[in-house]
């Protein structure tokens, strides 16, 4: 079964673009545009049996609630889930050193198909 990738942004474009690249590319891909329906999308998977394998995470979002904010919860409930951090802001703590702020990677904005295949299929198909 394809791995399960998760997209949250919050701009419609770029979860529409990134799911369309990783769906011609074998994956499923759900995408969720504030962190109430990530936790449901994610909680649904879960009682499915049918996991995420990565997290693409958005750096900031208006409502304040972005990648580092629910990166606490999703590493309490989903211990598994690899979790990107996703900005165009390329200087920032969180993209200059995830792993220093408990990501598993970071994904630049705008996202190169092939970067971004690489970077997925590195984790979610380890050799």
């Amino acid at each position: 079964m394809p791995a399960k990738i998760l997209i949250f942004d919050d701009e419609p474009s770029i979860r529409a673009l990134t799911k369309l690249m990783l769906e011609r590319n074998g994956y499923r891909v759900a995408g969720a545009d504030c962190a109430s329906t990530m936790f449901e999308i994610l909680a649904e998977a879960h009682e499915q049996g049918e996991a995420f394998c990565v997290a693409i995470l958005d750096l900031s979002m208006p409502d304040g609630q972005g990648g580092v904010e629910v990166l606490p919860e999703l590493r309490k409930l989903y211990p598994e889930l690899k979790t990107f951090v996703s900005s165009g802001y390329s200087s920032s703590p969180e993209m200059m050193d995830p792993r220093a702020h408990g990501f598993d990677g970071a994904i630049t904005k705008p996202f190169h198909m092939q970067d971004l295949l690489r970077t997925i299929s590195q984790i979610c198909l380890p050799e």
